[in-house]
């Protein structure tokens, strides 16, 4: 329906508005990790606290160290940099015991521990050790993304340690300093791939990664990007290689044959489109044997399920139904959603939702429980647009009104993100509409506002970009 086609079109002064005033709020009163409302000590009061950690190197103030402050459980709770003073300020820390601090600086590295947090203000200090400090121990496996079967021979490498995986895919690595690292793994034939892990003091960190095997043939490395006018596919040079036809898309991805499945929200149909750009199947449900009269209608997200039925955001009828090869209604949710933009079936049967118009993520089981979420009032999401569970569990969220794209672990901590209220990359985001992680670790981001397509390495540099009118949409082949 109209009104919920022009919120996701992002016009509206009122919801830029509520954006705005959300991101001010969590740069203000939770630095980096704002949606964390559990991150506490032993506790010794309900009241918060600001906790000042100053860093030294060479017993003078070190300007721009990276702090990370973890808890008792060794939970991130947030990061920031020292400023000119040496000084990084964590605000709304819950009181309590066994708070950790770390902090890095290039080569140099340390750690205050057994922090005691009282309301008011906590004190830490500091002093930077050259090629010391802190570390842990990584270990993990690696596998075949497609197959599961364990990769022998993947170089890994973190924090200046490198390994080699076993027969069994099994490795480890030694003296990791503490702190956020970047684990990158290579290996001959697979995409090569990064991920962030926070490696914990004198602990042993253990990581699951999974290669996907390098894609072949003539669509290898091609980029879709949807516009309000159509869906534009790129080869890897940037060059437009096909144009794919619909009334008012709002989605369009690869399938793994090459073929392009575009959620046409103007002409109230799924379309798929084969290697050569024709239409070769409309998902609609229009008659009343199929789906209910009318069929589906504004519907801005659509995605293949492991059982080659498609499941569709049904954005103007606050629902997300599965429609078989026959066009027939065999699933559906719409309890309580509100302008849901996108969903995705789990490996486990469970669908995931980002239920847009009430500010949350869910995981609904099939007989339609939640058992997992994401804002509506317990964290801080804004006008989220789409969510990708990732392979090693997490959760990759697409939060438009707050301007960024983060990562949360199952225990809702962020472990990643770019955007408003990241010290990472420095990347201005303004209304991103979607987040894709790739199959090298990278994130590639339509960038609405800023009328560009972009892809983020883990570290938030962008290591690629293409022009576009206000993108709702990007996927990668």
């Amino acid at each position: 329906m109209a009104g919920e086609s022009e919120m996701h079109r992002k016009s509206s002064t009122h919801i830029r508005l509520l954006a705005a005033l959300a991101a001010v709020a969590l740069v203000a009163g939770c630095g980096r990790n704002g949606l964390v409302t559990g991150a506490t000590g032993g506790s010794t009061g309900s009241s918060s606290a600001e906790v000042d950690v100053t860093v030294t190197v060479s017993g003078q103030p070190d300007s721009g160290a990276l702090v990370q402050l973890v808890n008792s459980s060794q939970s991130p709770v947030g990061e920031e940099k020292t400023d000119d003073t040496g000084v990084a300020v964590f605000q709304n820390v819950t009181p309590g015991s066994g708070y950790t601090a770390i902090a890095t600086d290039g080569g140099n590295s340390g750690e205050a521990s057994g922090i005691l947090v009282t309301a008011g203000k906590t004190l830490a200090s500091i002093q930077l050790v050259t090629g010391g400090g802190p570390a842990g121990l990584v270990t993990g496996s690696v596998v075949n993304a497609s197959t599961q079967a364990p990769l022998a021979g993947v170089k890994i490498s973190a924090g200046g340690q490198s390994a080699t995986s076993d027969s069994s895919g099994q490795f480890q690595l030694p003296d990791v300093p503490a702190g956020s690292e970047v684990v990158n793994a290579q290996l001959n034939g697979y995409n090569s791939f990064s991920e962030t892990v926070i490696v914990k003091s004198g602990t042993s960190n253990a990581i699951s990664l999974q290669l996907q095997p390098q894609a072949t043939g003539p669509k290898a490395g091609h980029t879709l990007i949807t516009t309000s006018t159509g869906v534009t596919e790129l080869d890897p040079w940037s060059d437009v290689v096909a144009h794919y036809s619909a009334s008012e898309p709002f989605s369009a991805v690869f399938e793994p044959n090459g073929d392009v499945l575009v959620a046409d929200g103007g002409g109230n149909e799924v379309s798929l489109f084969g290697t050569t750009g024709t239409q070769v199947t409309s998902y609609t449900g229009r008659s009343w044997w199929q789906m209910g009269i009318g069929g589906i209608s504004d519907p801005h997200g659509a995605s293949l399920t492991p059982n080659n039925t498609v499941l569709v955001a049904d954005t103007g009828h606050d629902q997300v139904v599965e429609l078989n090869g026959s066009n027939q209604k065999i699933w559906s949710y719409s309890s309580g959603l509100s302008a849901p933009q996108w969903a995705e079936r789990l490996p486990s049967g469970d669908t995931l939702i980002a239920d847009t118009g009430n500010n949350r993520i869910i995981e609904v089981n099939p007989s339609g429980s939640i058992v997992w979420a994401l804002g509506g009032g317990t964290n801080i999401v804004n006008h989220p647009d789409m969510a990708q569970r990732l392979s090693n569990g997490d959760t990759l969220v697409c939060d438009s009104g707050n301007n960024r794209v983060m990562e949360i672990n199952p225990q809702d901590m962020l472990v990643w993100m770019v955007g408003a209220g990241s010290q990472m990359g420095n990347i201005q985001l303004n209304n991103p509409s979607s987040a894709r992680r790739l199959a090298t670790g990278n994130t590639l981001i339509a960038d609405t506002g800023n009328n560009r397509v972009i892809e983020v390495d883990q570290s938030g540099n962008i290591v690629w970009q293409a022009q576009a009118q206000q993108p709702v949409f990007a996927d990668r082949f």
